[in-house]
This record gives structure tokens, sequence and C-alpha cells, in this order.
């Protein structure tokens, strides 16, 4: 398998650095580690893109679409405005 297949970049930028074939961008694993999630190598995307792929197509809990993902799961907007109003 050469780079272009498995999302490494081919660029001088080094082994670190892959291509999100979602939103085409390059990224780092090193961005990883500020986020709270892990960077699958067999399916290199983004933190962004990862994060938008497991929201798409969830529910909320109340049956709407999830539209915003927390600690507790995924959230539509009006129970995300809910969430984030609690103190």
């Amino acid at each position: 398998m050469n780079n272009q297949q498995n999302g490494l970049s081919a660029d001088e930028n080094g082994p670190e650095d892959f291509f999100c074939p979602c939103c085409e961008e390059a990224f780092s694993v090193s961005v990883f580690d500020d986020v709270d999630d892990e960077f699958d190598p067999t399916n290199p995307r983004c933190p962004d893109c990862k994060r938008e792929q497991r929201i798409a197509g969830s529910e909320c809990e109340c049956g709407q679409p999830a539209a915003h993902e927390v600690e507790s799961g995924m959230l539509c907007d009006d129970c995300f405005e809910d969430y984030a109003s609690v103190d």
C-alpha cells in the first residue's frame, strides 16, 4: 500500500502527516493530543471530520436529529441549549 492509499501525506512534512479524505486538509497526528478522540491509522480523518461522522445519522435522546456531541451522548440543538445553560 502506498502513502496515498493509506492517507499518508506524500510531501516532505514527515510520516506523522496525514490527508483527511473528507475535508481534503492535511493534519498531523499531534492534533489528537488536544481532543478527546483517538487517531485511527486505518481510516485517517481529522478530529473535526471524525466528530461530524459520529454525529451524522445519530439521534438525540428526545428523538430529534443530533447536532452536538457531549460527554453524555448526542444532543439536538434544543437539548444542547438546555444542556449548555445548566450550571
